[in-house]
């Protein structure tokens, strides 16, 4: 689901104007992306720096309660790993859009969860 820039309402693939607010939909005109990760937040998780990766080549850290933006150039897949634990959601990322991923970690699963959002 793709949020306005502007205002934040929910809006369909494909829009032109935002529904909310009016304000013109169509992404950078270079077509680049912007990533921003949010680092786990969780009291009593040991560790839990995540390394990023797009397309398999790391980008950078984020450190627990941190944040961390990186741009992206093009469409590719995000993934990530805590410590040696790899996390097996994927995200795709499009040209042009702002991605919001902010990882939790479920303790009585043992898994990382990915919230994504998107921004045009």
């Amino acid at each position: 689901m793709a949020f306005c820039s502007n205002c934040g309402k929910a809006m369909s693939p494909g829009a032109a104007f935002c529904p909310g607010c009016g304000t013109k939909v169509g992404g950078s005109s270079s077509g680049e992306s912007k990533l921003i990760v949010y680092g786990l937040t969780q009291k009593f998780l040991a560790g839990g720096t995540l390394k990023i990766y797009a397309d398999g080549i790391l980008l950078g850290e984020v450190k627990k309660n941190e944040k961390a933006e990186f741009p992206i150039s093009n469409d590719c897949v995000i993934t990530a790993k805590c410590g040696i634990n790899p996390i097996k959601e994927k995200t795709q990322i499009k040209s042009g859009i702002t991605t919001v991923i902010k990882y939790e970690y479920e303790r009585v699963s043992g898994s990382f969860i990915a919230h994504v959002s998107e921004y045009v």
